[in-house]
Parts: C-alpha cells; sequence; structure tokens
C-alpha cells in the first residue's frame, strides 16, 4: 500500500468512529483532501441549502408564510341542537314546545293543526331527539313510531289527533289531561274527577263517559294518548266494555 492510499484509509477509519459509516475504502473521499488530517471536521458542517431549493411539503421554514409553518385551526365544537319551532317562536326545551303542541290540539284551530301534521311527517321530533346528549332511545323510537303511523296512514280526524296527542304527551313538560277546564295529574286523579260528577249528577258523569267513548268504541284522542303514554293502556279496553256495556 503507497503512502497515498494508507493516508486515506486512516481518515475513513477516523470518520467511522465518530459514527459515520463504518465500511472502510481505499477510495478518497468526494469533498476530503488526502492526506490532510486537520480536515475531518468538514464532514460535520452540514450543507448550505440551495437558494433554489424548495422545502419538503410540511416542512417548517423561517418564512411565515410557508405552507409547513401554517397553523391548524382548532375544530369547533359543534353547536347544540335547535328545538324545531313550528310556530316561530323559539322554545329553551323541547318539554316546553310539547306543552305548547297541547294547548294548540285542545283550541283545534286548523292552521295550528296543519303546522303540527308537518312537525310529525317531517320528523323534526325524532330527528331532535337523535341529536341530543344523551340520546333517550325509548323516547326518541316513541315519538318516532307516531310519526311514521301519522305519515303512512289516510287519517280520520281521531286518528290525525290520536298521533298529535300521543307526541305532544310524551315530550312535555307537563302531562296533564285536560277535561271541561280541570287538569288532571294521573289516574287517581281521574277517579275523582268523575267521582265529583256523579256527586253532582249521575247525567253529568254519564255525558263525560261518553265524551270520553263514542257508543261504537271510539275513545277520545286525547283520553287514549294520556293513557298510553301514562303506561295504562291496559285501562282502554276497560274503559270500552263499560261505556258499552
Amino acid at each position: 500500500m503507497n503512502d497515498q492510499q494508507n493516508s486515506s484509509l486512516k481518515v475513513s477509519i477516523r470518520l467511522s468512529e465518530g459514527n459515520f459509516a463504518s465500511a472502510q475504502t481505499t477510495e478518497p473521499a468526494e469533498d476530503e483532501v488526502v492526506g490532510d488530517p486537520s480536515l475531518k471536521v468538514a464532514f460535520f458542517r452540514e450543507k448550505p441549502p440551495d437558494e433554489h431549493t424548495q422545502p419538503c411539503q410540511g416542512e417548517a421554514t423561517d418564512d411565515p408564510l410557508s405552507p409547513g409553518n401554517e397553523e391548524i385551526p382548532a375544530a369547533e365544537p359543534a353547536s347544540p341542537p335547535t328545538v324545531p319551532a313550528p310556530f316561530g317562536q323559539p322554545y329553551e326545551t323541547v318539554g316546553a314546545l310539547g306543552c305548547e303542541m297541547l294547548e294548540r290540539i285542545r283550541r283545534g284551530r286548523a292552521p295550528d293543526l296543519t303546522k303540527l301534521d308537518a312537525l310529525l311527517r317531517e320528523r323534526q321530533i325524532s330527528g331532535y331527539l337523535s341529536r341530543v346528549e344523551p340520546v333517550d332511545y325509548s323516547l326518541q323510537e316513541a315519538v318516532f313510531t307516531a310519526e311514521t303511523e301519522h305519515q303512512i296512514r289516510e287519517l280520520t280526524k281521531t286518528q290525525r289527533l290520536l298521533h298529535l296527542y300521543t307526541v305532544a304527551f310524551l315530550i312535555a313538560d307537563n302531562k296533564h289531561f285536560v277535561a271541561d277546564g280541570t287538569e288532571i295529574a294521573d289516574i287517581d286523579g281521574l277517579n275523582a274527577y268523575m267521582k265529583s260528577l256523579l256527586d253532582a249528577s249521575y247525567r253529568d258523569l254519564e255525558r263525560f263517559c261518553h265524551r270520553m267513548v263514542s257508543y261504537d268504541g271510539v275513545l277520545d284522542p286525547q283520553l287514549e294518548a294520556w293513557l298510553t303514554v301514562l303506561g295504562k293502556a291496559d285501562l282502554l279496553d276497560a274503559w270500552r266494555l263499560k261505556i258499552r256495556g
């Protein structure tokens, strides 16, 4: 081995000790001056970037307008769902909408009932309930069922009111049945009201019963929806039998 090759081998060994390539070579490095150990430091200097070289995509640079330095905006929290407002005014809760629905159904004005028909056919209430956290799946399913019944049938007046009352009672904060201006909260209250009618006059009780159940066994839609939502659907047949018997 001549002196020039020996010097090149020594430089290569010193570089391998600095955690660079460990391979021994007798070929002179492209950027090194053979035989001059003082130039070892030149191999640890970074090569200055070419002024025409573009940074890699996503690589940060000193340019604040560079794509690599753009700040990724934080995701905005999803806005809470809005309670449907069929009559224009907003509602803070779906329970307040239910109370408003009950009042409008009892008044029986055609424009109000038309708006409520659309509310059910478009499934706006079950859609709202599906976006509220935590989701009340049993309530959502019950409302959806009533909305579907309202959508797929040729409805009689009684069926139409039954679906409207059912949805309203399901979501309303105040689930009171109203008879002759009297609010009745539960079955015990209904029994007490009927007893008060009997105490006043048997004829008054008889009139009330026939308003609640017709002679052909059709229940008042408000009463049927109320008893169903309260979980007292088993009383419906008893009512029919009592009136028809």
